[in-house]
């Protein structure tokens, strides 16, 4: 079973794909991936939930994606940090809110 860490995180990934938590991985299947004990299906995505003491990590973008290999396509798991992709708050002191990964102006309902 092949197996690959395409995390662009500062995650430690093992030669068999499972980073450095022991909770992510990708999977050989060509419909599904596999991350941490959860199947997931091609195409889908989710913030990566690292489990115990760490928990969701909002920004960190998980997704199930088809990648040729050799003559067939294999699933794997690509994991990205967001955090640059968020856009400037436009107030003095922005505060991170619980479950967001960008910060955001106090009263925003964003």
């Amino acid at each position: 079973m092949l197996r690959q860490c395409d995390a662009a995180v500062d995650v430690s990934c093992s030669s068999d794909g499972s980073s450095g938590s022991g909770s992510g991985r990708g999977s050989a299947s060509f419909t599904e991936c596999q991350f941490g004990k959860v199947l997931r299906e091609l195409g889908s995505t989710w913030y990566a939930d690292l489990g115990p003491p760490f928990g969701v990590m909002y920004c960190i973008k998980c997704e199930c994606v088809a990648i040729p290999k050799k003559r067939r396509i294999v699933a794997r798991v690509q994991c990205r940090n967001i955090k640059n992709e968020c856009p400037p708050a436009k107030c003095d002191d922005p505060i991170s809110l619980p479950g967001k990964c960008c910060k955001t102006c106090p009263g925003d309902r964003n």
